[in-house]
């Protein structure tokens, strides 16, 4: 399914082998030297990205499974000719409190962007933030209407939801208020002849 998110179209769909995938990443979950936490992010969210044994995780068994939404993806945009996808993939790791703060993906080598919900922990946390200003709220439009564009976006998400959006698209991520962890998989995608 496509929402758009004022012009960004944005791709929410179910990974329904999301069991298979939280089961293969269970003991790597639990293993503290996979997780580092991210001192260059406020928030200080445990992560994988940016550890060696990132690339230990079972990401050639998961990524087919979400590959094949990306494809559904960049089909909207009509595509004209033939190109590769490069995959950055990682896991990240919310104990009870932990959040994220506002960003977004944009770098040289990323055009699209995905969030995988492994556990949800049954909270819909993942939100998305429009950066512009809010003309409807400073015309106070707001007051006269309950379905005027909004800043924020929290779309339903169930464990094995997935997320695909360009990577300019700032999000961010409430605070779990489980005891458990809650687990993402991110990965950025670059497309290249």
């Amino acid at each position: 399914m496509i929402i758009p998110f004022g012009q960004t179209p944005i791709y929410v769909n179910k990974v329904e082998t999301v069991q298979e995938h939280y089961d293969l990443l269970l003991p790597f979950i639990n293993d503290d030297s996979y997780w580092r936490t991210a001192e260059e992010w406020e928030s200080k969210t445990q992560t994988t990205m940016g550890s060696i044994k990132n690339q230990e995780l079972p990401w050639d068994k998961i990524l087919p499974d979400v590959e094949k939404h990306l494809q559904e993806y960049l089909n909207i945009f009509g595509p004209a000719k033939a190109f590769g996808i490069e995959t950055r993939p990682w896991l990240n790791r919310y104990e009870k409190g932990s959040w994220q703060e506002q960003h977004n993906h944009l770098g040289a080598r990323t055009h699209f962007s995905m969030a995988y919900v492994i556990d949800s922990q049954n909270q819909s946390n993942f939100v998305f933030a429009d950066s512009g200003t809010n003309w409807y709220d400073y015309m106070g439009l707001n007051s006269y209407f309950q379905n005027w564009p909004k800043r924020t976006f929290i779309p339903e998400q169930e464990s094995g939801t997935l997320f695909i959006f360009p990577s300019n698209v700032d999000h961010f991520v409430l605070p779990n208020t489980s005891d458990n962890y809650r687990i993402t998989a991110s990965a950025n995608f670059y497309l290249e002849e």
